[in-house]
């Protein structure tokens, strides 16, 4: 394939990829909304211009040939790039405001999807400053109702009106105690085996979200509970460790919260945790929905990740 110095026209590789993704002329034109004797004019000037035929005609369509698929491996990256030239040339133009980006518990927030999920935020938005604030458990929703953040990763349940909350995955929830504790003795246990058993009440937390860990349901609504000013990982780890006290918590939590002296143990019969990205319902600022968007992405392409997970999304 020889261009001989000279630059290929963008509306000729336009005309190129529509026909070779039908496989048609006479589709490609309608694709293009084009008459077709245009198009055959274009393909033709496009070989010229290539010194190459990229394209077998015959009654039954067209076949690209080994040119014609070599071109085309690099022509929908560079329509596509072209294609979003005048969106990228505005958001330039406008001034971009900082993302405030909220994480309940860290790391904790997306269990091992996290990571993955900034990372690739990180490569979509390269022009936006992005600010990172981690939540704790009782603000992660009103800091998104405050606007204190744009946009947060969470965990529900959430009982409100100014949030759009969409859930990414559920994951398995397990028993969180000390080593020494008699139950930790078991591999899994059951949630009725628990009942009983004193937990840790996160004081400053609002009252469903704590009602959620605690399993009132499950627990007719009256558990045995520590009262405690618990509002992050490290405070109910050590709180925990000092009350001898147990509390289910999320897989993704484990490796934070039960290692040594705690131990984690399944706990069959218990809700999913879901994890889940909010923003404002009334939120418009794109570089905004595009975390979403990559939350989402995320979720769905490492899924197999998340250990006994769920996709929700």
């Amino acid at each position: 394939m020889r261009l001989e110095g000279s630059v290929l026209d963008v509306e000729l590789l336009k005309v190129f990829l529509a026909v070779a993704e039908e496989e048609s002329i006479h589709a490609g034109a309608r694709k293009l909304m084009v008459a077709q004797p245009s198009v055959s004019r274009s393909l033709r000037r496009l070989e010229r211009e290539l010194g190459e035929q990229v394209l077998v005609r015959s009654h039954k369509g067209v076949r690209l040939t080994p040119a014609g698929e070599e071109l085309l491996a690099h022509v929908q990256d560079i329509v596509g790039r072209m294609e979003r030239v005048p969106e990228l040339v505005k958001r330039a133009a406008r001034p971009t405001q900082p993302v405030t980006v909220g994480l309940i518990a860290g790391a904790v927030a997306a269990s091992k999807l996290t990571e993955a999920i900034f990372h690739a935020y990180a490569e979509r938005v390269q022009s936006v400053d992005v600010i990172i604030r981690e939540l704790n458990f009782g603000n992660q929703f009103r800091s998104l109702e405050q606007g204190e953040v744009d946009v947060a990763l969470i965990r529900p349940p959430y009982r409100g009106d100014q949030l759009c909350v969409e859930p990414l995955f559920g994951e398995p929830v397990i028993l969180c105690c000390r080593s020494d504790n008699p139950i930790a003795r078991f591999e899994s246990v059951d949630v009725d085996d628990i009942l009983d058993l004193p937990m840790v009440e996160m004081l400053g937390v609002p009252d469903f979200w704590s009602d959620f860990w605690l399993l009132k349901q499950q627990r007719d609504g009256c558990p045995q509970t520590f009262s405690r000013p618990v509002t992050t990982m490290a405070e109910l780890r050590f709180t925990l460790l000092t009350t001898g006290g147990v509390m289910p918590i999320s897989r993704g939590a484990a490796h934070y919260i039960a290692s040594d002296p705690m131990t984690g143990i399944e706990l069959r019969g218990a809700p999913l945790s879901v994890a889940a990205v909010a923003t404002r319902r009334d939120e418009v600022r794109p570089e905004v929905h595009e975390f979403v968007k990559c939350a989402r992405d995320v979720t769905r392409k490492f899924m197999d990740r998340i250990e006994g997970g769920v996709l929700l999304t």
